[in-house]
């Protein structure tokens, strides 16, 4: 599943340097929307966005949650510039539970 978001009106038609140029099969969805959330889910995913805030969570065909945003402030676009090019700065925060351990950042541990 890409979610795609964007600060403007309209999403731009530059091919992606990062997502692969293949031609993928299309996967049945249903989307529904209940209270303030926006569901989209197919048979194994649902992806839950809150119509307020922008955040967004995903979670399993069993509705057992696999990864959520950082409440308040999950994502961030910044204008930015380089190598003369004005372009956005994008970060995304998730959070993840105590017990999770995130390899080949060193010696860092997230969450401490």
């Amino acid at each position: 599943m890409q979610i795609r978001y964007t600060l403007v009106d309209s999403f731009s038609a530059k091919k992606s340097l990062i997502i692969e140029d293949k031609k993928w099969p299309n996967i049945p969805f249903d989307v529904k929307e209940i209270a303030d959330t926006v569901i989209i889910s197919t048979t194994k995913l649902k992806a839950k966005v809150n119509i307020k805030s922008g955040e967004i969570a995903f979670y399993n065909d069993k509705d057992s949650l696999l990864l959520k945003e950082k409440a308040g402030g999950g994502k961030t676009i910044t204008s930015s510039s380089f190598e003369g090019y004005q372009t956005n700065t994008i970060r995304q925060q998730f959070q993840s539970s105590p017990d999770e351990a995130i390899y080949g950042l060193g010696n860092t541990r997230i969450g401490s």
